[in-house]
């Protein structure tokens, strides 16, 4: 639709997009705080008590950044000049390094913790 419009347009059919803007923008997205350092080392001293699938699905998490759904996307990981990272989403492979994740080392291969 989007190159029909476009190509309209092109022609001098169409002046302008008809369905530019034509949803209604939503801001009803949660506000959210960062964890503060304090409620991260609390996170990192109970991290024992997590099954090692959830161990690392925090770790990774904490040293990123990324969302919690990005991390479920996470497919493989590779490796460039010794440098580890991830694409997050089927479009950020296509479209290049819009969703490039780097991976750091010493933070995803820490061992998981044991529970005490």
């Amino acid at each position: 639709m989007n190159a029909a419009v476009n190509l309209a347009i092109d022609e001098t059919k169409l002046q302008f997009n008809p369905f530019s803007r034509i949803v209604p923008k939503n801001d009803d997205e949660d506000a959210r705080l960062p964890l503060s350092e304090a409620d991260m080392k609390l996170c990192h001293a109970g991290l024992g008590e997590l099954d090692e699938e959830d161990q690392l699905l925090f770790l990774v998490l904490a040293s990123t950044g990324m969302r919690l759904s990005e991390a479920f996307e996470i497919n493989e990981e590779f490796e460039e000049r010794n440098c580890r990272y991830t694409f997050v989403g089927m479009k950020s492979m296509a479209q290049g390094m819009d969703d490039l994740i780097g991976i750091v080392d010493s933070t995803i291969v820490q061992k998981p913790v044991q529970p005490l």
